[in-house]
C-alpha cells in the first residue's frame, strides 16, 4: 500500500477515490501504531519524508476536486432552477395563448351569427319593402286607368266629330260640355249609361276574351337561401312581384319553396303560381281554369347545349277551377311540388351567379 502512494508521487495522472485515500491513512496510522512484533517485523519502521509528501498531496487534490464537484453541483442546481422557471413562463404563455385563441373564436362566432342576424333582418326588410313597392306600383297603375277612362270620356263627349256632338247639332242643341261642369257631364254620363231615355234600349253582351301574361321571375342568393331555410334562419317560401295578364286582366304571383314542399321537402326547388285579389276582379269571369307553363332557363354558356325544364299544369282539365279570391284571402297555390330537384339545379347548369330565372306563362281562356 505504501509503495502504492509512493508511485502516485512519481505519477500525477492518477486519480484516487476518497475511500481509498481513507483506507490508505488508516494502515498508515495502524503501521505507525502497531508494535513489530504484532506486524511481523524485527525492528519498527518509520514513514519516510516522501510518503508524507504523497499522502498530503493526494488529500489536497482530492479537497480541490471536491470543491470543484461541489462548485459544478451548485451550477447544475441553479440551472435546474432557471429551467424550471423558464419551463413555467413557457406553460404560462401557452395556457395565455390557448386563452385568447378561445376568446377570439368565441367572439368571431359572436360576429358572424350576428352578421347572419342584421343579414336575415336586412333580406326581410328588402322583401317587405318590394312588396310595399309593387302594392303601390299597382295602385297607381290603377289610377291611370281610371284617369285615362275618364280623359277618354271628356274628349268623346266634346269631339266636334263624335256621333253624339252630330246629332245635336242636326237637332240644333247645345252640346251639354258646353252648359255643364266637366262633374255634371261625368255624372249624366254614368246616368245614362245605366239607364237610356230613349224607347229601345241597346244591351250588349259582353265576349270574354283570352287572357295571357309572360313573366320572368331571377331568384337570387339561393344556395344562401336555401342553406339558411335548412337552419331555421330564413322563411320559405319566396314571392315574387305581382304581375297582370293585361292592363284590365287578372293579378298573380310566383311562389317558390326553395327547401320543398309535401313530397319534395329537403329535395326539391317546389314552384307555385297563386291568384290574387286584383282591382278589375268584378268585371271578370270566375271561376277560372288557367294553363300555367313554368320554365326553367339554362344558363349553360353553349347556347346550343341549353335545354330548359318545362312542365305545365292545366287547370281545364278535371278542375273546378278558381274562385274569385277576397282581400286578405290565400287563395290555393297551383303548381309541382317536385318541380325540379337541388342536385339537377346545379348539374345541369340552371344555376349561374347562384341565381335562378324562372319563366311562367299563364293563359286563361
Amino acid at each position: 500500500m505504501i509503495g502504492h502512494c509512493a508511485s502516485f508521487s512519481q505519477e500525477k495522472t492518477y486519480q484516487f477515490q476518497s475511500s481509498d485515500v481513507l483506507t490508505m491513512a488508516e494502515e498508515s496510522e495502524h503501521l505507525l501504531t502497531t508494535p513489530d512484533h504484532e506486524l511481523g517485523y524485527k525492528n519498527k519502521g518509520s514513514v519516510s519524508s516522501d510518503e508524507e509528501y504523497d499522502f498530503s498531496a493526494a488529500v489536497k487534490i482530492i479537497n480541490e476536486q471536491s470543491k470543484a464537484l461541489e462548485e459544478l453541483r451548485k451550477e447544475l442546481s441553479e440551472e435546474r432552477t432557471k429551467n424550471g422557471l423558464l419551463t413555467d413562463k413557457m406553460e404560462n404563455l401557452s395556457k395565455d395563448f390557448q386563452t385568447l385563441q378561445e376568446q377570439y373564436a368565441t367572439n368571431t362566432d359572436k360576429r358572424n351569427e350576428e352578421l347572419e342576424k342584421f343579414k336575415s333582418s336586412l333580406e326581410a326588410k328588402t322583401e317587405l319593402q318590394a312588396s310595399v313597392i309593387d302594392e303601390l306600383r299597382f295602385q297607381m297603375q290603377s289610377m291611370r286607368n281610371k284617369i285615362d277612362s275618364n280623359r277618354g270620356m271628356l274628349i268623346e263627349n266634346g269631339n266636334p266629330a263624335s256621333p253624339a256632338r252630330n246629332h245635336l247639332a242636326s237637332s240644333g242643341k247645345q252640346p251639354l260640355h258646353e252648359v255643364m261642369s266637366p262633374k255634371k257631364l261625368l255624372r249624366n254620363n254614368s246616368e245614362d249609361s245605366v239607364t237610356s231615355t230613349g224607347s229601345n234600349p241597346c244591351l250588349m253582351s259582353r265576349v270574354s276574351t283570352p287572357h295571357r301574361a309572360e313573366f320572368m321571375w331571377r331568384i337570387n342568393a339561393f344556395t344562401k337561401k336555401l342553406k339558411r331555410i335548412r337552419s331555421n334562419s330564413y322563411d320559405d317560401p319566396s314571392r315574387s312581384e305581382a304581375f297582370m295578364t293585361g292592363p284590365h286582366g287578372y293579378r298573380l304571383s310566383m311562389w317558390a319553396y326553395l327547401n320543398g314542399r309535401g313530397k319534395g321537402v329537403d329535395k326539391c326547388l317546389s314552384l307555385y303560381v297563386r291568384v290574387m285579389a286584383g282591382e278589375y276582379d268584378p268585371i271578370l269571369s270566375w271561376p277560372i281554369k288557367p294553363c300555367y307553363t313554368f320554365q326553367l332557363i339554362s344558363q349553360c354558356q353553349d347556347a346550343n347545349k341549353r335545354l330548359d325544364l318545362v312542365r305545365v299544369r292545366d287547370l281545364s282539365i278535371k278542375h273546378g277551377g278558381i274562385a274569385r279570391p277576397q282581400k286578405d284571402d290565400k287563395s290555393v297555390i297551383v303548381g309541382f311540388d317536385d318541380f325540379v330537384v337541388h342536385e339537377d339545379v346545379e348539374k345541369k347548369e340552371y344555376l349561374l351567379d347562384d341565381s335562378l330565372f324562372i319563366k311562367c306563362v299563364v293563359e286563361i281562356s
